[in-house]
């Protein structure tokens, strides 16, 4: 769940955005053969297992601010319509700085970025299912100014423009 990792390490998560530190070095020295031993089993279920009983021994503590924005991450994924961080801020009634500070701290990345990440993926399923008309009217529904952001912001996330997208046989 978005916020829930927060429990298990002592630094922001943002501090690890965009890196690939060993998972010794972020949860422990007892972690650093816990890939390897999971792994080794066939059973995927007792590797599940494994983990667990290791992330439990670490005793995370839930707190306010994780159960907050996980409802918040929730709330963007399940509501379409929010397509600005503002939406969230009146919603949730929280201050535009609480709520990017608290999403470093607990998410690794803005709000903005997970209200994008959702919105241009409905725009993916959309064109998977051929339910798109017009992207410059996709953009305008997902709270885009121009297409041209969409377009741009499209082909960094998916690897290919929208066009592309909806031509390649996959999605056919």
């Amino acid at each position: 769940r978005p916020g829930a990792f927060r429990a298990f390490v002592k630094e922001p998560v943002s501090s690890f955005t965009n890196r690939r530190p060993p998972v010794g070095d972020v949860l422990g020295a007892r972690a650093r053969g816990l890939g390897a031993r999971v792994l080794e089993i066939e059973d995927d279920l007792q590797g599940i297992r494994i983990i667990e009983a290791f992330l439990r021994s670490l005793r995370p503590r839930v707190d306010e601010s994780m159960t907050l924005t996980a409802r918040i991450a929730g709330r963007i994924a399940e509501e379409r319509a929010i397509t600005r961080v503002d939406q969230i801020v009146s919603e949730f009634g929280i201050p535009l700085r609480s709520l990017q500070r608290t999403f470093s701290e607990y998410v690794g990345v803005s709000p903005k970025w997970i209200i994008q990440r959702y919105r241009l993926m409905e725009a993916a399923e959309r064109m998977a299912e051929g339910a798109v008309a017009s992207f410059a009217d996709l953009a305008l529904h997902l709270g885009y100014a121009d297409q041209a952001h969409f377009i741009r912001d499209f082909k960094q996330f998916v690897g290919k423009t929208p066009a592309q997208y909806a031509r390649s046989p996959v999605q056919r």
